[in-house]
């Protein structure tokens, strides 16, 4: 029988609930931590919220692009991590991933190709997205889904819930107690931190199978979490 995906209880926590749960388990009292303050705990536990969905690609986003008559490059949304799909909006069809060499090799002339439609898409560097063949007219939009990274503070308030499924918050729990422990850099500490480490990472790794399964199958589990969509 394979892995369980539950990834741990079923309790969805707020920023404040996690904080409350790490200061428990490092035994400092929550309402005056010294050593562990709540910047520091927050700190912690976004690190490993911006871990868990990079590494997951648990966060799914799309948007709408229109092209511009000869244009080759358009810019990605700074938080993309990876180009899902492209589909056509009006009528709707898919657009297909190719790279260069496989143009070279099947259109050698694709550079000089005009359509009014795309056909194909291929990520140039790390930002750019090129849509092929060039439009001979502008104004034909286009449905780009990718994964999406977090921001530099993905929880700010006590009341922000970290966006994964509930079943995996208590991942972010053993990963901040992990960090706090080890700022104590000594070997009993060390020892404690060790298999909480390697459990978020195990969750981290079910996650992500999650989130391969379907590109929507980690905002379905957050609608059924939250009643509605938080993609």
């Amino acid at each position: 029988m394979g892995a369980s995906l539950r990834g741990g209880p079923h309790y969805s926590m707020t920023l404040l609930e996690i904080k409350t749960r790490v200061w428990e388990r490092l035994d400092e009292d929550a309402t005056s931590p010294l050593r562990y303050t709540g910047a520091r705990v927050r700190e912690f536990v976004n690190d490993g919220l911006q871990y868990m969905v990079a590494r997951a690609g648990a966060r799914i986003n799309s948007y709408t692009l229109v092209t511009s008559k000869g244009q080759i490059f358009y810019q990605l949304p700074a938080d993309c991590i990876t180009v899902l799909g492209v589909d056509r909006v009006t009528p709707q069809e898919k657009v297909w991933p190719v790279d260069i060499r496989e143009l070279d090799r099947s259109y050698p002339s694709w550079r000089a190709m005009m359509g009014d439609r795309a056909q194909w898409y291929l990520i140039f560097g790390m930002d750019q997205l090129v849509m092929l063949p060039l439009m001979s007219s502008g104004g034909d939009s286009y449905t780009v889904t990718y994964r999406q990274d977090l921001g530099t503070d993905p929880t700010v308030l006590d009341t922000d819930v970290p966006e994964v499924p509930r079943r995996f918050h208590d991942a972010l729990v053993d990963y901040a107690v992990a960090r706090g422990l080890m700022l104590n850099a000594d070997a009993e500490a060390l020892e404690r931190a060790a298999p909480l480490m390697e459990n978020f990472h195990h969750q981290v790794d079910l996650l992500r199978r999650v989130a391969h399964r379907t590109p929507d199958a980690v905002s379905r589990m957050r609608e059924q979490d939250f009643g509605s969509s938080l993609r």
